[in-house]
């Protein structure tokens, strides 16, 4: 039998899209609607890896702020959706 890979609703992927809705509600609650170009969209996502990534290095070779990975990479996929909310609302012609 074969694998339905036309149902990615699952119990994780229900849950990851919870932490996405909880930290962009939180990002607009604190921003506001967010409207850049995509240089300036591009920096704060960077912004936002580098944080990732040195969660992932504490953790690794420190032992310790696992916690933190799980948060920095919900503000890494958050940011990104903003990108995308914000090219949607206006059009890759205003982008």
């Amino acid at each position: 039998m074969t694998e339905d890979r036309t149902n990615i609703a699952t119990d994780t992927f229900e849950r990851a899209l919870a932490k996405l809705m909880v930290e962009r509600v939180r990002q607009f609650q604190k921003w506001g609607e967010q409207k850049h170009s995509p240089e300036i969209w591009l920096a704060i996502l960077l912004e936002e890896i580098g944080e990732f990534s040195k969660a992932v290095m504490e953790a690794r070779f420190r032992g310790r702020f696992k916690e933190r990975i799980g948060e920095e990479l919900t503000q890494v996929v958050a940011v990104a959706f903003a990108m995308l909310e914000d090219w949607l609302r206006r059009g890759d012609e205003e982008w």
